[in-house]
């Protein structure tokens, strides 16, 4: 208790000088340090936390040995978002060098190309002055083989649809390229041809097949679904089988069209001839048994409907 009074000197006891200038305000003085002063390593600590953050003075708190705390925990956090998105990506990276077979793109001018597809793909050809084979006899690939003079082809071939694409670029300077695509005998084809002839054999699937100058010619087809076959100026001609639920149109504004189907073929037809020259080998319309598969047949010249001998 003795050392403890010692630290202060009480008003009374003081000499009179003294009282006087300490009439005004008293303030005690401390004899010794002041019982808590800030270690050395709280200071770097708490003056690096200070800087680092961009808000009020840390005096201005309550309680600042648990800020440090929560700020790691931010970054904790942060630092564990970043790794969750560096996982995902290289998930997403593999994913996709796994399905690298599935997705294959670039150009060529003679080169053949080979494609692996499955069981059903579909071939789509953009052309503008090209003849194209089709016929079948792969299985589980699509054969490209061009006879280029001076045209690039572009390829594509994403998830079973093979994309075919000639006469990009420089349209004042066409070239001529003929297109044989071997294919799977169940294969959907698409193409768009500016000029040319077309012709497939053997195919099985939905066709939609249109040129605004040259023949198409389609033998021993099986064709179904919501199927289009079109010319502006030149001749159809379609030798085979239609699917009894599908429905099919034959178009050719200034030239003929003539089908050939089985005996025992369903279906209704549908046929107008600006020329009024349509010949029906069946004995109506609507010949075999239902369902009946939709036939509109639409042409400039003739229309020929045939019933295939010995079927």
């Amino acid at each position: 208790m003795q050392s403890q009074e010692s630290l202060f000197q009480r008003p009374e006891q003081s000499r009179p000088e003294q009282r006087e200038s300490s009439d005004a305000s008293y303030e005690p003085r401390y004899r010794e340090a002041p019982p808590y002063e800030e270690s050395s390593q709280s200071r770097p600590y708490e003056a690096g936390y200070v800087e680092a953050y961009d808000g009020p003075a840390p005096q201005e708190y309550t309680g600042e040995k648990l800020r440090p705390k929560t700020y790691s925990r931010i970054r904790q956090r942060r630092r564990w978002l970043l790794l969750t998105v560096v996982l995902i990506a290289i998930l997403g990276a593999s994913g996709v060098f796994s399905s690298a077979r599935k997705y294959t793109s670039g150009e060529s001018t003679i080169e053949p190309q080979t494609f692996e597809v499955g069981a059903h793909p579909t071939l789509i050809i953009r052309a503008m002055s090209d003849n194209i084979h089709i016929h079948t006899g792969g299985t589980g690939t699509i054969a490209v083989q061009p006879a280029s003079h001076g045209e690039k082809i572009f390829f594509t071939n994403n998830d079973d649809i093979v994309s075919i694409t000639t006469g990009r670029g420089d349209f004042q300077s066409w070239h001529h390229t003929d297109l044989d695509v071997t294919v799977p005998t169940t294969t959907d084809v698409q193409i768009n041809n500016m000029s040319g002839n077309i012709s497939l054999n053997g195919v099985n699937g939905r066709l939609e097949i249109s040129t605004r100058s040259g023949d198409i010619r389609i033998k021993q087809g099986a064709i179904s679904g919501h199927s289009k076959i079109n010319t502006i100026a030149g001749n159809i001609r379609y030798d085979g089988s239609l699917d009894p639920t599908g429905t099919y149109q034959f178009r050719s504004a200034s030239g003929n069209v003539d089908v050939t189907l089985p005996s025992n073929a369903s279906f209704q037809l549908n046929a107008h001839s600006d020329s009024d020259n349509v010949n029906n080998d069946f004995p109506h319309q609507v010949a075999g048994a239902p369902p009946y598969a939709s036939l509109d047949i639409d042409a400039g010249g003739s229309i020929s409907v045939h019933e295939e001998e010995g079927s």
